[in-house]
């Protein structure tokens, strides 16, 4: 929670707005990357680490698992950014991809 806070606060620092953040990930390929990588020990700890992230406290702030498979990431992005998009006025649209 604490990492989602600290973008949250910095996200509405610099803008102004009330951000809504989604990270979308192949969480299972992840937790193992992380795991094998030694950040931490067990996959379990990464599973805490995303529910925290994604506490209903911080409001819009989201960790979706999109599964495995190399272009489930951008589908899964470009269905929810349509939607969104579709949805609410939309004053900023941020995407990262690091794969």
């Amino acid at each position: 929670m604490k990492a989602a806070k600290c973008l949250h606060d910095r996200v509405a620092k610099e803008t102004g707005l009330h951000p809504v953040i989604r990270v979308f990930a192949n969480v299972a390929g992840l937790s193992s990357m992380v795991v094998r990588a030694q950040w931490i020990r067990e996959t379990n700890a990464f599973r805490a680490f995303i529910v925290g992230f994604s506490d209903p406290a911080l409001g819009q702030i989201d960790f979706v698992d999109v599964g495995s498979g190399r272009d489930k990431v951008a589908e899964k992005f470009r269905g929810q950014a349509f939607l969104t998009i579709s949805l609410i006025q939309l004053p900023e649209l941020v995407y990262a991809d690091d794969f």
